[in-house]
């Protein structure tokens, strides 16, 4: 997805990279949500959110913002939403130069998405004991 990222947002300024680096950063944000619920090992690493402010994948200001979201169930597609109003953004200042390659960036994120939720469901659907057994 970096190597996606890096095809559809071009230019060697600052300010396109860090805009690279932080939808890359978003995804893998992503990702470590589902994981904790998912991988001990992941949870050991990031037992609270402050501990990834620590590692750098999440900022003071983004926490801050995850803080004040008051939502009833988990918060794993929030950083996918910032992706997508981020690419808009790019879009409309032109720095994605096309409507298809937002479009495309938007499609592969959505993919990534669901490739994490079926992850999710298959987390949620316990395996019966009668069937782990030979």
């Amino acid at each position: 997805y970096a190597l996606f990222i890096s095809n559809c947002i071009h230019g060697n300024d600052e300010n396109t990279k860090e805009l690279r680096r932080t939808l890359v950063r978003y995804l893998c944000l992503t990702q470590i949500f589902i994981f904790r619920d998912i991988s001990i090992q992941v949870q050991k690493r990031f037992p609270t959110i402050d501990s990834m402010v620590d590692a750098g994948i999440l900022l003071k200001n983004e926490k801050e913002k995850l803080d004040l979201i008051k939502f009833q169930y988990n918060k794993y597609w929030i950083p996918i939403r910032w992706i997508h109003a981020i690419a808009l953004n790019a879009r409309k200042q032109e720095i994605i130069t096309s409507d298809l390659l937002y479009w495309k960036l938007c499609a592969e994120v959505d993919k990534f998405r669901h490739s994490l939720q079926l992850l999710c469901n298959y987390d949620w659907v316990p395996i019966p004991l009668v069937y782990s057994q030979v």
